[in-house]
């Protein structure tokens, strides 16, 4: 007897983009996991095509770092390449002769606040158009508590936003080199809650 033929889909949604409405089992597990999401923990539901048509399954499964990145919005992965790219540039230029100190930190200050901002666009709050890395701390600390830590960083990122692109106002070498490691915390917060792969070796 000839088999029927079963085909498999799966459409994974991220945390941040499931609406709150959607209906789940009051007293179930997965109404816990709805009600406490975690940015490792993701929802797959699955169809199975049968000769009795389409069937739905659903679970909960971890979620990869390989995966990290078909889970996030396309505006989300646009912050986080930016951030990257300011945060590798300015990683670059602590390699050259010249010191750079203005540049290395304000590429600094740019990398944290697209990163931060990357976070904001994943859970769907407005973006706000500002450098203030403390105002947009304020606005993720509801959804990831733990990142009051980063605080008197960004305080210290958030001066190099404007300043030194102006004359009368550098940099120097400490500040430089205390402004790359708070990127780099900041760097490494964000891709850990974001899901994504453990950064590169800081040079």
């Amino acid at each position: 007897m000839r088999m029927a033929r079963r085909m498999r889909t799966a459409t994974w949604i991220s945390w941040s983009s499931c609406p709150a409405e959607t209906s789940t089992p009051k007293h179930s597990r997965f109404a816990w996991r709805r009600r406490h999401p975690s940015p490792w923990t993701s929802w797959c539901e699955s169809r199975v095509k049968s000769s009795g048509g389409w069937k739905r399954e659903s679970c909960f499964t971890p979620r990869s770092c390989a995966e990290a990145k078909f889970f996030m919005k396309k505006a989300t992965r646009e912050w986080v390449r930016k951030a990257e790219a300011d945060y590798r540039l300015a990683a670059k230029l602590a390699r050259e002769n010249e010191p750079f100190y203005d540049h290395r930190c304000f590429l600094c200050q740019q990398s944290s606040e697209k990163y931060l901002k990357a976070l904001l666009e994943e859970l769907a709050i407005p973006v706000a158009k500002t450098h203030d890395l403390e105002r947009l701390l304020n606005a993720l600390l509801p959804h990831y508590p733990r990142m009051p830590t980063l605080r008197r960083g960004l305080r210290f990122l958030t001066d190099f936003a404007v300043e030194p692109r102006y004359p009368g106002e550098w940099s120097n070498k400490r500040q430089a080199g205390a402004a790359f490691r708070w990127a780099s915390k900041v760097r490494d917060a964000c891709r850990s809650m974001l899901g994504l792969p453990p950064p590169r070796r800081r040079p």
